[in-house]
């Protein structure tokens, strides 16, 4: 069983959640999730456009893609060689 971690999921693709979200928590403590293969592709898309358009400083951004991903999944830092392009 994983050990306890606050598992709080928030869709949020407009300016007005995403302010709230920021305001609420600190970058180190927000992941980019698709919810692939689940969700409509051109939803996925959707959402990956506003975010990359969303006024966000470029170290938030790199804290929401890579940063907290790479804390809560660390085994992802090492990428196997027979997964390099």
């Amino acid at each position: 069983m994983l050990p306890f971690m606050p598992r709080t999921l928030a869709i949020s693709s407009n300016p007005i959640t995403l302010k709230a979200l920021f305001e609420l928590a600190a970058p180190s403590h927000v992941l980019f999730g698709s919810d692939f293969p689940n969700a409509p592709h051109n939803a996925i898309q959707r959402f990956t456009d506003f975010l990359e358009t969303y006024e966000l400083p470029e170290e938030t951004k790199r804290q929401v893609y890579s940063g907290a991903p790479l804390e809560l999944f660390p085994r992802l830092k090492e990428i196997p060689d027979n997964a390099r392009l």
